[in-house]
């Protein structure tokens, strides 16, 4: 009687490598998720401390899910590969305002 095949794994190269390419897309969904409790919390006229703490609950929320990933062992190379996506961001912003500003210093 012959074996089923046995099911490949994506590498852990290959799960960073897509960590990486989900980065920007899971950034966007973060900042929407953060910015929800203040928006409904305004359209509702709610107070601003409750706003706050709903923002403050969203954000920690959100990094509990990162944490979460980082220590689960099938999910900690797509989490260090988001990790390594925001940092690669970030320089590229900061590139971008050096020359941003390298150009409104040469301007007359």
């Amino acid at each position: 009687m012959t074996q089923p095949p046995r099911r490949r794994r994506l590498s852990n190269v290959a799960k960073f490598w897509i960590g990486v390419l989900a980065c920007l897309p899971a950034l966007v969904v973060a900042g929407f998720l953060v910015a929800l409790p203040s928006t409904v919390g305004n359209e509702l006229d709610l107070p601003g401390g409750l706003i706050a703490l709903a923002s403050l609950g969203m954000s920690v929320g959100l990094l509990a899910v990162f944490v979460f990933g980082l220590a689960r062992e099938s999910t900690r190379f797509f989490a260090v590969g988001m990790l390594a996506g925001a940092a690669i961001l970030f320089v590229l912003a900061a590139g971008a305002c050096v020359v941003l500003l390298a150009g409104l210093g040469q301007s007359p």
